[in-house]
């Protein structure tokens, strides 16, 4: 049985391959730019509150809790859900909830 010898050149093909695409990834994510504030997160649609201001819009962050709360009542194994819905409590200060919530999602992925 005689086998196949490939020329060098052919095992990097793999690795330039991978590298055109983390560059195209990253160059389609820096062309986004503020496009992602009006992306869907998590399954969650609608714009994202701008915490960028120096006051927190409190009613937009309670209705992302309701959405997240919404995604989690029908998954609650979702990581990354709980995940933001601990960082949206403790945008508003309620940082007993946040800790709940990013325990919860360390007892589903215990790695984190």
């Amino acid at each position: 049985m005689a086998l196949l010898v490939l020329p060098h050149y052919f095992r990097i093909i793999p690795r330039i391959i991978l590298i055109l695409l983390i560059v195209a990834s990253f160059g389609m994510a820096l062309a986004m730019g503020d496009e992602s504030k009006n992306s869907k997160v998590l399954g969650l649609s609608g714009e994202q509150p701008d915490l960028s201001n120096s006051t927190i819009n409190r009613e937009g962050i309670n209705e992302e809790i309701k959405r997240t709360k919404a995604v989690l009542t029908a998954r609650p194994d979702y990581v990354a859900a709980w995940l933001r819905l601990s960082v949206l409590y403790e945008q508003i200060g309620e940082n007993s909830l946040a800790e709940e919530a990013r325990e919860r999602a360390r007892s589903l992925t215990p790695d984190l």
